[in-house]
């Protein structure tokens, strides 16, 4: 099934401005619930990631980092309406995106995932966050969620935490 449903989408996908993917859900040529920016640095997550977003019903613009994700929102900030983040990657982490893209949109809506949540980590009281792995229908809950929340918490600044090795 997982085949059919790559070779369904990928006769979906478009190339906007920069390298990242843009995926539609076509289903039944239903309006798509919204646009949903994925921020993940490890390929294989972001594909799977990026099928379970899409086969919920958004449109999905993927992208490996930071950088290329503060270019996208840049470009196409209007039609935005969820950016999923890692929390954890190289040169700059979700923290310290969510707090560039909020500082271009204060309401931006961010869902931060991570395999882990280091303690160290600064994240708004009422942030949004999903454990890796995640199944398809918490993934959903919290898109839901996000979609219906009302930014008000500002997220800090916030460098990479320093690790130590023992």
């Amino acid at each position: 099934m997982a085949t059919s449903l790559r070779k369904s989408l990928a006769t979906n996908a478009v190339a906007p401005a920069s390298n990242s993917r843009l995926l539609t859900h076509a289903a039944h040529g239903a309006d798509p619930l919204g646009t949903v920016l994925l921020v993940e640095d490890e390929e294989s997550v972001r594909e799977i990631a990026s099928l379970m977003v899409c086969t919920l019903g958004y449109h999905v613009i993927s992208v490996a980092s930071g950088a290329e994700a503060i270019q996208e929102f840049r470009n196409t900030k209007e039609r935005i309406d969820v950016v999923i983040t890692d929390v954890l990657m190289p040169s700059m982490n979700g923290s310290l995106l969510a707090a560039t893209l909020r500082g271009m949109d204060a309401t931006v809506k961010i869902v931060f995932i991570s395999g882990y949540f280091p303690e160290t980590l600064q994240l708004p009281r009422d942030a949004i966050s999903l454990q890796k792995p995640f199944s398809r229908s918490t993934l959903a809950a919290k898109l839901a969620e996000a979609m219906e929340t009302t930014v008000t918490t500002p997220i800090p600044d916030h460098h990479p935490p320093t690790i130590s090795a023992r």
